[in-house]
């Protein structure tokens, strides 16, 4: 079975890096079992606003031990490690 999720966007996305004006968004979902998908990367927001039409789809087994999904919210950097901004 598969488990499909669309990341359509995504607002108020604060800015964590402190030397630039905009962030680089993109997303994670990942399951219980350690399942991780990413979005692709919504860059230079300037209005902490990102627009992906994403589909994310998730191979499952059922039934599940856990129901549940968590999704991510990160700013992509090049020269050092991505910066952790949300979690749902």
């Amino acid at each position: 079975f598969e488990l499909r999720v669309v990341v359509w966007d995504c607002e108020k996305v604060p800015r964590v890096d402190t030397l630039e004006d905009a962030i680089d968004i993109f997303i994670t979902g990942k399951l219980d079992d350690g399942t991780t998908l990413k979005t692709d990367t919504h860059f230079r927001s300037t209005n902490g606003r990102g627009s992906f039409n994403w589909r994310m789809v998730f191979p499952v087994k059922l039934p599940l031990k856990s129901n549940r999904i968590t999704f991510q919210i990160w700013d992509k950097d090049i020269f050092s490690r991505n910066d952790y901004v949300s979690e749902a």
